[in-house]
């Protein structure tokens, strides 16, 4: 009888953080048994062939497992009759907190396994929207900063690279750094997601996670219940996500002028507290 499962364990984030917390702790460990004199031979070669060893035979299908129960809930959440309609916002809110961490690796498999049992994946639609989502913040970040000479070079760059599918500059770079990019973002990919999910827009592979995304897109949803709504999947999909860009835009136009968000921006700070020390010289001569 064949083993039923063919574990690899390339792109797996949870097995990788567990193998470096039980490495670390394994370092440690020999560095305090291990004689001074041999310290060069046994630290090194225990470390890495203890570590080796635990992720083979136990962090990895654990990591494995966790990872399969993970995109299967998101394959429910996004099929369900009812589930659909609540928890694909919440997946699109929270789609970019797995790209900062790097768990979005986990579904690359599950999306692949969700094509040859289901014959068509919604998950695909989540990476793709996330990324035109963060990327257009930029855009609007951009727009709010059109006098600053340094905006539109930086910018420029982490658009394009988002538009292509690499949203981590654009995540690094501004959003995070000023915040409301990030939760506008994160706002106009769950309304993108929600417009997919509900007019049947599946993927028939992976491909570009960005707006090249439409070419991996089935022309109608091949998916067990779930209908594609008038016009093909190509032409919602791309009203999802006009739509994503537009509202990213405009929210992170609005949230950049709201004071909240201003105790994020760095340069905001570093001009507040000139302006106190300023003011505090001037007590003092006084």
């Amino acid at each position: 009888m064949n083993y039923p499962w063919k574990i690899a364990y390339t792109s797996q984030v949870i097995s990788a953080i567990g193998i470096a917390i039980i490495g670390a702790y394994l370092n440690i460990w020999i560095k305090r048994v291990s004689p001074n004199v041999i310290n060069q031979i046994t630290v090194p070669t225990i470390t890495i062939l203890g570590s080796f060893t635990i992720r083979l035979f136990i962090i990895g299908p654990v990591g494995y497992v966790i990872g399969s129960a993970i995109g299967i809930a998101f394959q429910w959440a996004l099929t369900d009759g009812i589930a659909k309609y609540f928890f694909v916002i919440i997946i699109g809110l929270f789609h970019a907190g797995f790209v900062i961490t790097g768990m979005y690796h986990l579904l690359n498999a599950v999306i692949l396994q969700n094509v040859a049992q289901n014959w068509g994946d919604f998950i695909f639609m989540s990476i793709c929207a996330q990324a035109i989502g963060q990327g257009s913040a930029v855009i609007g970040w951009m727009i709010l900063n059109r006098k600053d000479p340094k905006t539109k070079e930086v910018g420029t760059a982490l658009v394009v690279s988002a538009y292509l599918g690499v949203t981590e500059p654009a995540l690094y770079g501004v959003n995070l750094k000023y915040l409301f990019p990030f939760i506008a973002g994160s706002i106009s990919t769950a309304i993108a997601l929600e417009i997919c999910v509900m007019s049947g827009v599946t993927a028939q592979s992976i491909g570009n996670g960005s707006w090249l995304g439409i070419l991996s897109v089935q022309i109608n949803s091949k998916v067990e219940g779930v209908k594609t709504w008038a016009g093909t999947a190509y032409l919602w999909f791309m009203i999802a996500n006009i739509v994503n860009a537009a509202l990213v835009i405009s929210l992170s136009y609005i949230f950049g002028k709201m004071k909240f968000f201003k105790k994020f921006d760095p340069n905001f700070v570093e001009l507040k507290n000139e302006n106190k020390k300023i003011k505090n010289k001037e007590k003092i001569v006084a």
